[in-house]
């Protein structure tokens, strides 16, 4: 289970759109399942069906996670015409077995989604989102 602040799960749907017609895509950092921090990442990818984080803002970000006492408790991007689901790019990413892998669906603008994922071994399990 993962567990968000309402506030920073708005965050996450706020830079989505912020990030149109791009997906965005960061880090969210805690402990113990819990989001205390999200750190965007620069998509490096063109506009469409993928992203890439920035492999130097990444680098970064995990440094300042680790001077705070954080772990790196998932990553988040958006998905701009596809539902709040792992594509095959997704599931294939090297993070993918370690961390949560938080989706928001901008299909319907009007009604973001937000939906969290495990990947294990090409297998997609949906985790539990916890708003506090």
């Amino acid at each position: 289970m993962l567990h968000i602040p309402r506030k920073l799960a708005e965050t996450i749907i706020d830079l989505s759109y912020g990030g149109l017609p791009r997906k965005v895509c960061g880090i969210l950092g805690g402990r113990g399942g819990v989001v205390s921090a999200i750190i965007p990442i620069t998509n490096i990818a063109g506009i469409g069906e993928h992203f890439s984080m920035d492999p130097g803002e990444q680098f970064n970000a995990t440094k300042e996670m680790q001077e705070n006492g954080l772990e790196m408790l998932g990553i988040y991007h958006s998905h701009l015409d596809n539902p709040a689901y792992p594509t095959a790019d997704d599931i294939n990413l090297p993070l993918s077995q370690e961390v949560s892998h938080v989706i928001v669906s901008l299909k319907k603008l009007d009604n973001p989604v937000l939906k969290s994922f495990r990947i294990s071994a090409g297998h997609v399990v949906p985790e539990q989102v916890e708003y506090l």
